[in-house]
């Protein structure tokens, strides 16, 4: 009953959007290997610049700037989300994930990142989390789990940021697997920022530059946690950030400061029936 209720309530929000066309990403159909970070050491991730245009940045600033305010969530005061296509259900009838519809702008970025192949028929887009950050929040290190595939593709909106990667090692922390991961989990649903001071220095960062696409798989998406700082300013400083792996790519260079402004970021994955 609750799934009907949430779909008739989409389905109006989604009448008042305003239109949206969203073509191809044909430059970057070829060379995938040129969009690869082989430096840092992790396998699986990729960092495509300006995967989106200006003009297509401005169209998706109106739909969110349709999107009602109500529906914006508070992360425990670490940032506002939004998520679409999934919910999670606790009732006496089923208690786990339910499946809603999407917006059709999320639709049209969705079959663009299948028909390059960073998503699949057999496993397509079906969540979009939507986070908006004001300067000096963040996300703390942290997995998503196995309720997802592990693939990740994240596009950046407003503002620079740098996006870390983390080595998991409980051993080194007097934790089990098991005690690790759960902090790991539930620090982004709790907005903790504990475990960016228990995990050290990264073991790679990105410039995530607006208009860009990152994509992290594999053992990058299982074995190691991904976080952003909650910072106002920050330093592009190997001591302290770990391995910058996109330097060219990104246009930037060590010792640049970032400032960040308010920033958007619409994260898509496939979530696992359960």
């Amino acid at each position: 009953q609750r799934a009907k209720i949430e779909m008739m309530k989409d389905a109006l929000i989604f009448q008042a959007l305003p239109s949206f066309h969203f073509p191809p990403r044909k430059q970057h159909f070829a060379g995938k290997e040129r969009y690869n970070i082989k430096e840092g050491g992790i396998e699986g991730v990729y960092y495509y610049p300006n995967w989106i245009s200006e003009a297509e940045a401005e169209s998706i600033r109106q739909q969110l700037e349709y999107t009602p305010a109500e529906l914006w969530g508070s992360m425990r005061g670490s940032r506002r989300s939004i998520e679409w296509g999934t919910y999670t259900e606790d009732s006496e009838e089923y208690r786990g994930i339910s499946y809603i519809d999407m917006p059709p702008w999320i639709k049209a970025i969705a079959k663009s990142l299948e028909e390059q192949g960073i998503f699949s028929e057999l496993a397509p887009v079906n969540t979009a989390r939507l986070n908006y950050y004001v300067p000096g929040q963040g996300i703390p290190p942290h997995v998503d789990g196995d309720i997802y595939v592990p693939r990740v593709a994240m596009i950046s909106l407003s503002s620079s940021a740098l996006f870390r990667f983390f080595d998991v090692d409980g051993n080194k922390l007097g934790l089990t697997e098991h005690e690790l991961h759960v902090k790991l989990t539930n620090a982004a649903a709790t907005g903790s920022m504990e475990t960016e001071s228990l995990l050290g220095i990264p073991r790679l960062s990105l410039v995530l530059r607006p208009r860009s696409l990152v994509v992290f798989e594999g053992e990058a998406a299982q074995k190691y946690a991904h976080a952003v700082a909650a910072s106002k300013i920050e330093t592009i400083d190997p001591k302290r950030v770990g391995h910058v792996g996109n330097l060219e790519l990104a246009n930037a260079k060590i010792g640049e400061k970032i400032k960040r402004v308010p920033r958007t970021t619409i994260t898509l994955r496939h979530i696992l029936h359960t």
